[in-house]
């Protein structure tokens, strides 16, 4: 059975200039077309760039990507995700990836992080207070 999910498009290309000092034609980046209503599976949520960061601080908010039955619920939930990540305030620069598996609808979910340099200062105040 032919998996009509993902609709590969061809990309279109921008014509040259007559000019002397033209650049090489650009290629648009590769179109997909997805049928959102498509069932799918997430088979694996990878959480990659944490290093400072407890790993159960950030698991439960994963689950989103989880439970998900469609391509349409998986980019909502991704994109919930991300901005949940985002919100913590633990990480400069939270990106998703999504790749398909060996199955038809398997989907693959890698979150890419990188963590914030959190610095604290502390002080310590010594007086003679006394009262007299």
């Amino acid at each position: 059975m032919p998996d009509d999910s993902v609709t590969d498009v061809e990309p279109s290309t921008e014509s040259e200039s007559t000019s002397a000092t033209t650049t090489p034609p650009h290629t648009s980046p590769r179109v997909v077309k997805i049928h959102l209503d498509r069932p799918c599976r997430v088979k694996s949520v990878m959480l990659a760039g944490i290093s400072r960061t407890k790993a159960d601080y950030v698991i439960d908010r994963l689950s989103g990507v989880l439970e998900v039955s469609n391509y349409q619920e998986l980019l909502e939930g991704v994109a919930e995700t991300r901005a949940e990540l985002s919100g913590l305030g633990i990480f400069k620069k939270v990106d998703a990836v999504l790749d398909r598996g060996s199955g038809v609808d398997d989907i693959h979910v890698q979150f890419a992080v990188v963590e914030r340099n959190i610095t604290a200062k502390v002080g310590v105040e010594v007086g003679d207070n006394a009262a007299t």
